[in-house]
């Protein structure tokens, strides 16, 4: 009897320890795949970015109203809230849309109006704001987009 225990205990054991080193290799099998597929996923994103970044418009404010004289069909977005546009200002002939609205589902009411080739200029107070918009824009697909370096502020200084 106290033989027969040790053998089975023995091949529990000897059960138990082929389980952890089969399934240690599985694992890390398992986890040199997922570490690769990552690499690769960090690889594209990092080509889309280096794409974006090289998609990227910007003008300075003071070269806005000639470039607009030049491309009369060119659209011109302010991505300011509505309380900033009634605080400060706007630049005439300008379509409104708040940064917030930019998501995809929103952007769906202003596309009418908007071909993904269209000529756009983007502005915001400052100009951090009209680059994120920029982004959003080029990653949907919008082909000449282009940012207002110092936004508003710029352009209304250069104005005076």
């Amino acid at each position: 009897m106290k033989k027969s225990s040790i053998l089975i205990g023995f091949g529990l054991l000897l059960l138990t320890t082929v389980f952890i080193v089969v399934g240690g290799k599985v694992a890390e099998q398992d986890k040199s795949i997922r570490s690769d597929q990552l690499e690769i996923n960090s690889d594209l994103q990092f080509a889309n970015e280096e794409d974006l970044e090289a998609r990227k418009q910007f003008i300075r404010a003071q070269n806005l109203d000639k470039a607009l004289i030049e491309n009369p069909d060119a659209i011109l977005i302010d991505v300011r809230t509505p309380a900033e546009l009634d605080e400060s200002g706007y630049i005439e002939g300008m379509i409104h849309i708040p940064l917030q609205s930019m998501e995809a589902a929103e952007m769906e009411q202003y596309k009418s109006g908007i071909q993904k080739n269209d000529k756009i200029y983007i502005y915001c107070r400052s100009g951090v704001r009209s680059e994120k918009a920029m982004e959003k824009l080029l990653e949907a697909g919008y082909t000449d987009v282009t940012s207002v370096d110092g936004g508003y502020a710029a352009y209304s200084q250069y104005r005076k």
